[in-house]
């Protein structure tokens, strides 16, 4: 899997898309937060993202791109592919189980 080393600036606004439900082999597992809004308006609800996207944990540090989207389109999964998931330390990536992605 390809090391996406970003860190966004402060002034770059965050958006929460979903919360890690878990860690398995080289994979982490979010859970799409899209019908978690609190804004009864559907045009608000962000559309699902796109394989190769690049996500972030609340440090703002880069996760990694996309790996695979699967499950309902309205509430998807997504997966990100680590080589070794030593990575994550390696890293002090905040992905703990329930941690919010971005």
């Amino acid at each position: 899997a390809e090391k996406i080393d970003v860190i966004l600036d402060e002034n770059i606004k965050l958006e929460k898309i979903g919360k890690v439900i878990s860690k398995v082999d080289r994979l982490l597992v979010i859970q799409s937060l899209r019908n978690e809004t609190n804004n009864t308006d559907s045009t608000n609800l962000t559309l699902p993202l796109d394989e190769e996207t690049i996500l972030f944990d609340s440090n703002r540090r880069s996760l990694g791109k996309i790996f695979e989207i699967f499950g309902p389109v309205t509430n998807p999964y997504y997966s990100i592919r680590f080589n070794d998931l030593k990575e994550i330390e390696e890293r002090r990536l905040d992905v703990g189980v329930n941690s919010f992605i971005y």
